[in-house]
């Protein structure tokens, strides 16, 4: 029995370390950081840090991940940067209409959506894709700026080689029990 939990707990990481991995930025902004968002609601203008992008993986559906990009200062400041993720970049949702569009699809159930008017980008923010990296220059104020990314999931080729190591051990688990 301890040898079947023990295979249980290994393919349980396998599934764990296959999840969508962190995007990565490269900020230009002067003291600027990057950040998991662990909060319980967004959108509803109350992160009020200036200097930090924060990200928050939302889950995957319809063959896309959810990112969503938050940058909220305590009254007003600017944001510039790249950020790179794991897949190419297939939509970005930057209105206010658009947030709540697609929330039905993509947003996260341990999180309360509360978007305010203008949440999404302002006039005077520039945002650009190429392949799998955002590039962004934002001027935030009050509600911040918001946006949700959504980017493809691994090629089929990557399911393939992550079912072939699980099934590798589920063979080491099945050898130990011989």
């Amino acid at each position: 029995m301890k040898k079947i939990v023990t295979g249980m707990a290994l393919a349980i990481a396998a599934v764990s370390a296959f999840a969508a991995p962190a995007p990565s930025a490269s900020l230009t902004t002067s003291g600027a950081t990057f950040a998991e968002f662990t909060g319980s609601t967004v959108g509803s203008n109350d992160i009020n840090t200036n200097n930090t992008l924060f990200w928050m993986y939302e889950g995957s559906n319809l063959g896309y991940n959810s990112y969503l990009l938050m940058f909220d200062p305590l009254s007003s400041g600017s944001m510039a940067g790249s950020v790179t993720f794991s897949g190419n970049i297939a939509y970005v949702a930057s209105t206010t209409v658009a947030l709540v569009g697609t929330d039905f699809l993509f947003s996260n159930p341990g999180v309360t959506y509360d978007w305010k008017t203008n949440s999404g980008l302002e006039s005077s923010d520039a945002l650009s894709v190429s392949g799998n990296t955002l590039t962004l220059s934002w001027r935030g104020a009050s509600p911040g700026d918001n946006i949700r990314v959504l980017t493809a999931v691994p090629e089929p080729e990557s399911y393939a080689m992550f079912l072939a190591g699980l099934g590798i051990i589920g063979a080491m688990v099945r050898r130990k029990n011989i």
